[in-house]
C-alpha cells in the first residue's frame, strides 16, 4: 500500500497534468475559435444595425404618409 506521501504525490502529479492539459485547451480555443467567433458577432452587429436602420426609415415613412393624407 502506498503511504500518504506518495499517494500526496500522486495526486499532486495528476493534478499538474490536467492543468497543463486545460491550459492547451484553452491556448487553442484562444488561438482558433475566437478570431472567427469575433468575426461573426461583428457580422451580426453590422446586420442588426442595418435592420434597425431600416425599420427607422420605415416608421419615419409611414409617419410622413400619414402626416401628408391628413
Amino acid at each position: 500500500m502506498k503511504s500518504n506521501n506518495d499517494l500526496s504525490k500522486y495526486k499532486i502529479q495528476e493534478l499538474q497534468a490536467d492543468v497543463a492539459s486545460l491550459k492547451k485547451d484553452v491556448r487553442e480555443i484562444l488561438e482558433n475559435d475566437l478570431p472567427h467567433i469575433q468575426e461573426q458577432i461583428i457580422g451580426i452587429s453590422t446586420l442588426v444595425k442595418v435592420l434597425g436602420g431600416i425599420n427607422i426609415l420605415g416608421i419615419l415613412a409611414v409617419i410622413a404618409i400619414t402626416q401628408a393624407l391628413k
